[in-house]
C-alpha cells in the first residue's frame, strides 16, 4: 500500500501514514490544503481539499483561484537516497506548482517511484513543470495523468459506503463511482463464464466504448489486464481488473493517458470487491 510520507524531513526513514484523527480545530491530524504552503517547506503532505459540503472560509477572488487549478499525478523515479523528493519539491515550487500528496509506490535497487500529485492551473504551466522535473538528475517521469483522480484519500471508503448504502442499485452506482474514486476514466462490470472466459458486459460508465468493443482476454482474476482502444487497436495505457468477491464478475477500470496501475494500488482495490462482492450478489445471478 502505497504510503504519505512525512516532509518535516527528507529522509524516506520517516515516511508513515496520516493518522487521520482531528486535531483541536477539527481537522484531520497532517492535512494541508497546499495553497498556501511553499513547497520547501512542506509539512505533512496528505489530504488536499474540504468535504463536498463544506463552507468556504476564504475570499472570492482565493476561492476563484482555487476553482480553476486543476490535479495531476505525476509518477516520478528518483534516487531513493536523502535530497532528492526536496529536489523535486523545489522544481515544482519553482514552476508554481502547489503540491497536494505524494505516495510512496515502491523503493527497489537504490530508486524510488512516486506518485506526485501536484495542483496546475493548466496543461501549459503542467508542461513547464515536467521539463523542469525532467532537468534533473536522476529523476526521470514515467507518467502524467491529468487531470488526476481526488487526492482525499477516502474515496474508496466514499464508494463503498454509497454502494452499500443502495443495494438495489449496486452494479450501476459501483461502476458510475468507481472511475472518480480509483483513478479512472472510465470503468465496466464484466461477467465471465464457467470457461474462465469473459462472457459479457453487465453495465458500464460513462465515456466506456460499446459493450462489444471491451474485450478482456484475462481470466478473473486481480491485475493488470490488456485492453485495447477500438479506435487504434492500441492497447490503453493502463488497465485492471478487480474480482467481486462471490460472483463471477470483475471490475474493469481503465486509464487511457498516463499511468498504468501499479500492484500497489491493485492491493487496495482488492478489500474494495471483497466487500461489495456479497452485496453485488443480490443483483448477479449465481453461476450455473
Amino acid at each position: 500500500m502505497p504510503r504519505t510520507l512525512d516532509r518535516t524531513t527528507d529522509s524516506r526513514e520517516n515516511a508513515a501514514p496520516d493518522s487521520g484523527k482531528p486535531d483541536s480545530t477539527g481537522r484531520a491530524a497532517g492535512v494541508s490544503d497546499g495553497r498556501n504552503t511553499p513547497c520547501g517547506m512542506l509539512g505533512r503532505i496528505a489530504v488536499v481539499g474540504r468535504p463536498r459540503d463544506a463552507p468556504t472560509r476564504t475570499g472570492a477572488g482565493a476561492e476563484s483561484k482555487r476553482r480553476t487549478r486543476v490535479l495531476a499525478r505525476l509518477r516520478i523515479s528518483v534516487p531513493d537516497r536523502p535530497g532528492s523528493l526536496g529536489r523535486v519539491t523545489s522544481a515544482i515550487g519553482s514552476a508554481g506548482g502547489d503540491i497536494a500528496k505524494v505516495d510512496v509506490l515502491e523503493s527497489e535497487s537504490g530508486r524510488a517511484l512516486d506518485d506526485v500529485f501536484v495542483q496546475v492551473r493548466d496543461a501549459s504551466q503542467l508542461e513547464r513543470l515536467t521539463r523542469a522535473l525532467e532537468a534533473l538528475a536522476g529523476v526521470s517521469i514515467h507518467g502524467v495523468q491529468h487531470p488526476a483522480p481526488p487526492a482525499t484519500g477516502h474515496t474508496e471508503l466514499e464508494l463503498v459506503q454509497q454502494v452499500l448504502s443502495q443495494p438495489g442499485r449496486a452494479l450501476q452506482t459501483l461502476v458510475d463511482g468507481a472511475p472518480g474514486a480509483l483513478g479512472a476514466d472510465w470503468a465496466a462490470l464484466l461477467e465471465f463464464g464457467p470457461d474462465g472466459g469473459q462472457s459479457g458486459v453487465l453495465a458500464v460508465s460513462t465515456r466506456a466504448p460499446a459493450h462489444d468493443q471491451i474485450i478482456v482476454s484475462s481470466p478473473l482474476r486481480l491485475g493488470a489486464v490488456r485492453v485495447l482502444d477500438p479506435a487504434t487497436d492500441q492497447p490503453w495505457s493502463g488497465a485492471a481488473l478487480v474480482p467481486l468477491t462471490g460472483t463471477d464478475v470483475g471490475l474493469l477500470l481503465v486509464r487511457e493517458i498516463g499511468v498504468d496501475f501499479h500492484r500497489s494500488e491493485l492491493w487496495r482495490y482488492g478489500p474494495l470487491g471483497a466487500i461489495v462482492g456479497p452485496v453485488v450478489t443480490a443483483s448477479v445471478a449465481p453461476s450455473a
